[in-house]
């Protein structure tokens, strides 16, 4: 007899399983990709999110653009400085122009392609003890692997990224975004010092003591420009 019980609740088992049927599932995302909570993720904050990104050596830096209404060449330009002179410059753009182009809805089976001005820049910096490596991402795609050596000489020496707020593009004209500079030594009160500015727009004072006393540095710099026309034409 309980034989015949065993084998009926087998054969109810997959009856019940198919009986439930497919529900909706209305959780957020955050509650499907964390169950139990154990992030507590809606107590994190996104600058506590970045300071994690910082500890780990991880840096995100977003440059917003203001708007174009015509068709530019554009170009991401990094140039190193050491001892206040340039020693290498070279192009880290990712696109010839200051377009995109993309599929509505991201469906490129039933719409057409289309065309639309980026309005971004995107660095994404990490951080490898005697370098950095960089990638540059616009919505026409990403370039990665670019190198930043640093050069450590000294016990206490160390480098560290600053930013520009204004950012607004200027016909051939090169726009600086982001520096990453070396600490220098003060001689005056004998100890290792860095510029105290976060954003160099809004202290000039700062920005010019950081361009003048650090002894290696780089620049992210971005330009916007008319094609060039053949001489021939």
């Amino acid at each position: 007899m309980k034989n015949h019980i065993s084998i009926l609740l087998l054969c109810l088992l997959p009856i019940s399983l198919f009986a439930q049927g497919y529900v909706k599932d209305q959780r957020t995302a955050i509650e499907k990709e964390d169950e139990y909570n154990r992030y507590n993720a809606s107590r994190i904050s996104q600058v506590q999110i970045l300071k994690a990104l910082e500890l780990a050596g991880v840096s995100v830096f977003n440059i917003p653009l203001n708007p174009f209404d015509t068709v530019y060449q554009f170009d991401i330009i990094l140039t190193e400085y050491k001892g206040g002179e340039i020693v290498k410059r070279r192009s880290v753009g990712v696109m010839n122009d200051n377009t995109y182009r993309y599929y509505k809805d991201n469906d490129r089976f039933t719409n057409r392609v289309s065309v639309d001005y980026i309005d971004q820049l995107t660095f994404f910096a990490k951080d490898m003890d005697s370098l950095v490596y960089l990638k540059v991402e616009t919505y026409s795609g990403a370039l990665q692997g670019i190198k930043l050596d640093k050069h450590l000489t000294r016990y206490g020496q160390g480098y560290s990224w600053r930013s520009y707020s204004k950012v607004g593009w200027v016909l051939n004209q090169e726009i600086p975004v982001l520096v990453y500079a070396s600490s220098w030594v003060d001689k005056v009160h004998n100890i290792e010092r860095s510029c105290a500015a976060a954003d160099l727009s809004s202290n000039i004072l700062e920005a010019k003591a950081l361009l003048e006393n650090s002894p290696h540095y780089y620049v992210i710099s971005y330009v916007v420009f008319e094609e060039r026309k053949n001489k021939n034409n």
